[in-house]
């Protein structure tokens, strides 16, 4: 929840009385209860960082459904480009913790290239020249310059607005984040589960992603079984073609 932001009520966490703001040094359960009140407030969801405030208090929040902090709320004025910016803010902010999980197996010796099943294979523009990254690496790089673009006052110079250009470069953010999804379930499956079971992160990406056209469905290479939002039409071509060689993929301004 955003620093600074004052309210004048009060919302009780535990056995205390905190103002409308998250204090210091909150203890973890008592911040996502306040997390989720805050949120709730309709003096926070009006100011410039409303619709975040808005997200992190409906995560936070047992009750939500995918499709309730997914969609754009209606009658409450926010712009579907921004909507659509903060969610990948969001999404780029809780892959840093799948990092953390990872780190310890995807290392340079495990997964010297980066993989989603043994048939792609993706190039890292994080370089001078184009060039294979182990896939640690790669992640890396891609959520430090997707993470530069998303707050750019270059690209994003408004909250309350994005400029034309936005869609296409949602577009692009969205396929590679997806990379990153598509590498842990193929090749670090039992990580990809825990991750998921505790967050549902990867369930409101590919929700986003369905519901605004981010991603070509012949992108889409992880199975819909893996969670309850329902294939799109036509159905899923097979994750793993046979006898097919490896495609290389660049990570660029472009793809």
């Amino acid at each position: 929840v955003t620093k600074g932001m004052q309210h004048k009520g009060t919302a009780k966490c535990g056995h205390m009385a905190l103002p409308g703001r998250c204090r210091r040094g909150l203890p973890r359960e008592e911040f996502e209860t306040m997390t989720v009140e805050v949120g709730r407030q309709p003096s926070h969801q009006r100011t410039s960082l409303g619709i975040q405030v808005y997200l992190q208090s409906k995560i936070a929040s047992s009750e939500a459904t995918v499709a309730e902090v997914c969609r754009l709320p209606e009658g409450v004025g926010w712009d579907s480009g921004v909507w659509q910016l903060e969610h990948l803010k969001q999404v780029v902010l809780e892959l840093s913790k799948l990092l953390v999980l990872l780190a310890p197996e995807c290392t340079a010796e495990n997964c010297g290239q980066m993989k989603a099943t043994h048939e792609w294979v993706f190039m890292c523009a994080a370089h001078r020249t184009a060039r294979e990254c182990c896939a640690i690496d790669y992640i890396i790089h891609n959520v430090e310059a997707t993470t530069a673009v998303l707050n750019s006052r270059r690209w994003f110079p408004s909250r309350s607005s994005v400029p034309e250009t936005a869609e296409k470069m949602f577009q692009s953010i969205a396929r590679r984040l997806y990379r990153i999804f598509a590498h842990v379930y193929y090749h670090h499956r039992p990580t990809f589960d825990r991750f998921e079971a505790s967050t549902h992160l990867y369930e409101r990406f590919i929700f986003l992603v369905q519901d605004h056209n981010w991603i070509p469905e012949k992108l889409c290479i992880i199975p819909h079984d893996v969670v309850n939002t329902p294939p799109r039409s036509p159905p899923l071509r097979s994750p793993v073609p046979p006898r097919s060689p490896p495609s290389r993929i660049t990570l660029d301004a472009s793809s």
